[in-house]
């Protein structure tokens, strides 16, 4: 990586709330970010918070990082699924008509998953 871009990269890392939108919309970025800590998905742009691949990577890491997905994938049954699979508390931040669906339902019931 070029030495300005891995700073910006170090500096984003540590102060993530103070990065320009420009850092926050870095896919490349906030995918590093991400995979290091799934809860990091909070300083991404709407637009990247609306990206299917980089919200399920956020959750596999850190079911609650579904409270920062977008609208539109807390509603998706695929995503809220791999939440819950990795933190049960995670279902509070999924769209209400998905607390009724049958498989997430059943995943929640599932003992000792």
């Amino acid at each position: 990586l070029h030495t300005a871009y891995r700073r910006q990269r170090q500096m984003c890392i540590r102060d993530r709330q103070y990065a320009s939108l420009r850092l926050r919309n870095d896919t490349n970025l906030v995918t590093y970010v991400v995979d290091r800590n799934g809860l990091a998905l909070q300083y991404a742009s709407t637009l990247l918070r609306d990206d299917t691949n980089l919200v399920t990577d956020a959750v596999a890491r850190n079911g609650l990082a579904l409270q920062y997905a977008s609208p539109r994938l807390q509603g998706y049954p695929s995503v809220v699924m791999d939440a819950i699979r990795q933190n049960r508390d995670a279902i509070q931040f999924s769209r209400s008509d998905l607390r009724d669906y049958r498989q997430i339902v059943a995943r929640l019931l599932r003992p000792g998953d």
